[in-house]
């Protein structure tokens, strides 16, 4: 096989598998908010967010690109 085909297959690997190994997901995102609830130190914030951890892995999800929302 030539240097090129070898490279070309190489990257095109790279990308399929980057995908998979460099993403969270929605699940990921979702539990990493709701965990960041409830390790809130402010009294008053974690009174607050005391029962909307839910919610809150829900508005993590929520995309932002240059200040249009896509849900």
């Amino acid at each position: 096989m030539s240097k090129f085909k070898i490279d070309f297959m190489f990257i095109i690997l790279c990308f399929f598998f980057s995908v998979k190994l460099m993403a969270w997901g929605e699940r990921g995102h979702h539990v990493i908010c709701e965990v960041a609830t409830r390790m809130v130190e402010n009294e008053e914030l974690a009174q607050f967010l005391r029962g909307r951890g839910h919610q809150s892995g829900h508005v993590c999800n929520i995309q932002i690109f240059n200040g249009k929302i896509f849900l």
